[in-house]
C-alpha cells in the first residue's frame, strides 16, 4: 500500500511549481525596483524632476535648469536662437546647395 508510486505522482508537480512561482516573482520584484531606482536615482534630471513634481521649483524653473543639464544656455530665447539661425543661414555660400 502507497509506496514510493504514491509520493511521486503527479501532485508533486504543484508544489514545486507554487516554489518556482514564488521564487521567480520575489526576484523579478527586486529587478524591477533596482531598475526604477538605477534608472530615476540620483541623476541630474531626475532630482529635477522630483523637486518639480514636489512644488519646490516653478515651471520656468524647471525649464531653465533642464535646459541647462542640457547644454543650453539658460539666458537664451526663443528670439535669440531665430537671430542665430538668420545669421547662420546669411553666412552660407551662395553656390553651396542647401540641406
Amino acid at each position: 500500500m502507497g509506496g514510493p508510486d504514491l509520493f511521486w505522482g503527479p501532485w508533486i508537480i504543484w508544489p514545486i511549481l507554487f516554489w518556482i512561482t514564488l521564487f521567480w516573482l520575489m526576484k523579478l520584484g527586486v529587478s524591477r525596483r533596482a531598475h526604477f531606482r538605477h534608472r530615476n536615482g540620483d541623476s541630474a534630471e531626475g532630482i529635477l524632476r522630483e523637486r518639480f513634481a514636489r512644488g519646490e521649483i516653478t515651471a520656468d524653473e524647471y525649464e531653465r535648469a533642464l535646459g541647462a543639464l542640457r547644454g543650453r544656455s539658460p539666458d537664451k530665447d526663443y528670439e535669440d536662437y531665430v537671430r542665430e539661425a538668420e545669421v547662420e543661414l546669411r553666412s552660407e555660400p551662395e553656390d553651396r546647395p542647401r540641406q
